[in-house]
């Protein structure tokens, strides 16, 4: 049953999820970075910035073996998410955070000299959420693509970071997904997942697709596998799978291309709602 078919249901969804808490744009004056790496906004200017040649300079991500960790931390709501972060993603090149509080800085619970680029979403008065992508190597893009859930009206954020491999003259996309969740349909969805394949039409390198998408019905899961089938992505599979599914199917996704799984592990957390997927990653022989 499509749990959005009843209109009292969702009524009743919209306000236990606070439909009623005010909402702000995101501050111009807020940073987004440490770095100054070139941003952009919207799926246009993000497609330019991940084709145009980038100069490329200081260290970059090793080729052979990139540790990447994906997480939905719950606004870090517990106050020992952090302290899990730490644990679990304390040595790793790339992490990717989703409803990342700003103000918690996840960074902080991490390594002080990480980059950080940050997607703004859901802002109010005292808290703004989104994407995160934390990386310690700094990127050579950063762009972010913001979508609003129709009935809630609260912006979901994507993130895409490109960065250099070192020996090769390739660039690595690393996408971070927070997908559209209360809709009717999928045309919202569906519009949100289209944006990453336009942003990523003239990128030829390997690529990173990760985060939440919110993956809880067979017709989403079928924007996603169209998506992945157009950009040649194929999915992870984690053989103790510890994924948090909701009617069964699990939302946390990772994807990529031009690369080979070396390990892919998940934990097992209480201190939010998904739990973490992590994976080692080489780049594929030519």
């Amino acid at each position: 049953m499509d749990i959005f078919r009843q209109p009292l249901i969702g009524l009743l969804m919209v306000n236990a999820l606070g439909a009623c808490t005010p909402l702000h744009q995101p501050d111009p004056a807020q940073p987004l970075a440490n770095h100054d790496a070139p941003a952009a906004r919207g799926v246009a200017a993000c497609r330019v910035a991940l084709s145009a040649e980038m100069p490329v300079s200081g260290p970059m991500l090793d080729p052979q073996h990139i540790e990447l960790f994906v997480w939905n931390i719950h606004k870090g709501r517990n106050p020992d998410s952090l302290a899990d972060l730490d644990r679990l993603a304390g040595d790793k090149d790339l992490v990717l955070i989703q409803e990342a509080r700003l103000e918690q800085q996840p960074v902080d619970a991490l390594d002080q000299a990480r980059y950080w680029s940050f997607a703004p979403g859901y802002r109010t008065a005292r808290a703004s959420t989104g994407v995160m992508t934390l990386s310690h190597t700094m990127p050579l893009v950063h762009c972010y693509l913001t979508d609003r859930e129709p009935w809630l009206r609260s912006p979901k954020a994507i993130s895409i970071t490109m960065f250099g491999l070192a020996g090769t003259d390739a660039t690595l996309a690393v996408v971070n997904v927070h997908a559209v969740n209360f809709t009717f349909g999928i045309r919202a969805f569906a519009r949100q997942i289209a944006k990453i394949e336009t942003a990523l039409a003239d990128h030829a390198g390997p690529v990173i697709l990760a985060g939440d998408f919110n993956t809880w019905h067979a017709r989403r899961l079928a924007v996603l596998q169209t998506l992945s089938e157009h950009l040649n992505l194929h999915e992870l599979s984690f053989d103790v799978d510890n994924r948090v599914a909701s009617f069964g199917s699990v939302v946390d996704r990772i994807f990529i291309r031009g690369l080979d799984t070396i390990d892919a592990t998940t934990n097992l957390v209480d201190t939010s709602d998904h739990n973490p997927m992590s994976v080692t990653l080489r780049l594929q022989c030519t």
